[in-house]
């Protein structure tokens, strides 16, 4: 698992402000909780979502689809891996 080869590959096909690391989830949830995902992507289009799960899977990240955050619980730990939203 690399998350710095990952984010090098997004960098390609995300915007810069669409990527970000340790970005913690609480920001993202309705109950506000939740510690830091190695690198959160915030892809604009159906293109760029299949290119996210395509890298991360390439990479061996994990990778997880977040919605709009209700009824989610995250740990004080964060994600390891790839969310995208």
């Amino acid at each position: 698992m690399s998350i710095e080869s990952l984010e090098k590959r997004l960098v390609a096909v995300l915007e810069a402000n669409q990527i970000l690391r340790n970005e913690p989830m609480a920001r993202h949830t309705t109950f506000k909780v939740g510690g830091p995902a190695d690198l959160f992507v915030a892809p604009s289009s159906v293109d760029e979502v299949c290119a996210c799960v395509a890298a991360a899977q390439e990479e061996d990240v994990p990778w997880r689809m977040l919605g709009a955050g209700s009824n989610v619980l995250v740990s004080d730990e964060g994600v390891r891996g790839v969310v995208i939203h």
